[in-house]
């Protein structure tokens, strides 16, 4: 049997709860899919389970991990990866704040030599999940491009 501590938000309120968690547990998306089997109202998101969406983004003790991806370890500690709505849900309104006729990509081909293209390889791995924006502290400040739209743009 494994401990697992989860920072709850409920009505505006913050508290830790711990949950053991018994059986075959392989990922922190399992952990915590056992913990909601003993606390039904234990709130997080969880859609592809094969690190592409990001919809699992939390904070595991202190760095922000996808719960899908992320091997279980006996006393993880999990908190939300952004602003809390309910527990470990976050807003995930970054698409809004960028939106608008920032970017116009030029029509027809682009050519790149692959040296360039070895370049731009890690914004293409990008998944878009907005992950690199909760916790970009800029963002927070007012009127900022974020990082997924530099990741964007540096495509372009």
């Amino acid at each position: 049997m494994a401990t697992l501590r989860v920072k709850r938000f409920v009505e505006g309120k913050s508290f830790w709860r711990e949950y053991k968690v018994e059986g075959e547990v392989l990922t922190l998306l399992d952990a915590l899919n056992r913990a909601k089997e003993l606390e039904p109202d234990l709130s997080f998101r969880q859609f592809c389970r094969a690190g592409i969406c990001g919809t699992c983004a939390v904070k595991v003790n202190g760095s922000i991990k996808l719960a899908c991806l992320e091997k279980f370890k006996d006393g993880m500690e999990v908190e939300p990866a952004g602003k809390p709505l309910k527990d470990l849900i976050v807003e995930h309104d970054f698409l809004l704040k960028i939106r608008g006729n920032y970017l116009i990509p030029k029509e027809g081909e682009v050519k790149l030599l692959p040296r360039e293209l070895q370049i731009l390889k890690r914004s293409y791995d990008c998944i878009a999940c907005g992950i690199c924006n909760f916790v970009c502290p800029v963002l927070e400040e007012g009127n900022f491009g974020s990082p997924y739209f530099f990741t964007k743009l540096y495509k372009l």
